[in-house]
């Protein structure tokens, strides 16, 4: 859908596509994925849009947790004269995500590394870990799934995540 406003000095640009649920086989290869490709500030939507093209202050992609079929999407505000070709630069990062330009062996090793290391840090406060335990009981995830996830994460292959973007 369009909006026009005319004389806005950014145009708003949002995009889903229905993903699997939270509590899946492949989550962790689902969110290192998203990670690669918008989810992280060095993703390879971002560094077009924002730090290559200059046209935006940000542009992301993430997934809502659910327990059923949940939104992957894609969001930024860019530059009002670069709307068309923001779009177009969007839709060849992910073509290319899911075809000649796959996940990389760099890629992976850089968010496997932060989703761990940062891992230290989640469970400061009795909030946060009531927190993960909510999430476990709310999306139906498996009862070792944040005790498993670092090894999980850090046995992850490249093909997993390739094969998880193709879908």
């Amino acid at each position: 859908y369009l909006v026009d406003r005319p004389d806005s000095s950014q145009s708003f640009l949002f995009a889903s596509q229905i993903a699997k649920p939270k509590a899946n086989p492949d989550e962790i290869a689902t969110e290192v994925m998203n990670d690669i490709i918008g989810g992280m500030s060095t993703s390879r939507i971002n560094m077009n849009l924002r730090e290559d093209k200059h046209w935006s202050y940000g542009a992301y992609t993430g997934l809502v947790s659910a327990r059923g079929q949940r939104p992957f999407y894609m969001l930024t505000s860019v530059q009002t004269d670069k709307t068309s070709e923001s779009i177009a630069e969007v839709m060849q990062e992910l073509r290319a995500y899911i075809s000649n330009a796959p996940a990389t062996a760099e890629e992976l090793h850089k968010t496997v590394t932060n989703n761990t290391l940062s891992l230290s840090g989640t469970w400061e406060s009795a909030g946060a870990v009531l927190g993960s335990i909510s999430q476990i009981v709310q999306y139906g995830l498996p009862d070792d799934y944040f005790a498993t996830y670092a090894t999980e994460m850090a046995a992850l292959e490249l093909g997993e995540v390739q094969r998880i973007a193709a879908k």
